[in-house]
């Protein structure tokens, strides 16, 4: 009988966990070419990501960093607040966003 809760329930956490966090090869290629600094790479995927999972705040936050990196901070700018904007309870977000905002020296802004 516990068995079957416990599976069960470890089953229900992946269910929500798939529903959470975007599972789609460019979500793992994106991060992949992040992690290898290869930006535009990184960029193109996660804006793949983005345009199949409009409302995912993590796709739009590492979209935003992407960009940040290839150095098209308007851009990244406009990606990091909808992820704010989807998530404001997530601090990295707003720590990206703030970074973001003092790198094209908005400082004001940024605090």
């Amino acid at each position: 009988m516990f068995t079957n809760r416990y599976r069960f329930g470890a089953a229900a956490c992946l269910a929500l966990l798939m529903l959470a966090v975007p599972v789609h090869a460019e979500w793992q290629a994106g991060v992949t070419a992040f992690q290898a600094r290869d930006y535009a790479t990184a960029v193109r995927e996660f804006q793949e990501v983005v345009d199949q999972s409009p409302t995912h705040a993590g796709s739009h936050y590492m979209l935003g960093i992407s960009l940040r990196g290839a150095g098209q901070v308007s851009k990244a700018l406009a990606s990091l607040q909808k992820a704010v904007e989807l998530d404001s309870a997530n601090p990295a977000y707003a720590i990206a966003l703030g970074q973001t905002l003092v790198q094209a020296g908005n400082e004001a802004e940024a605090y």
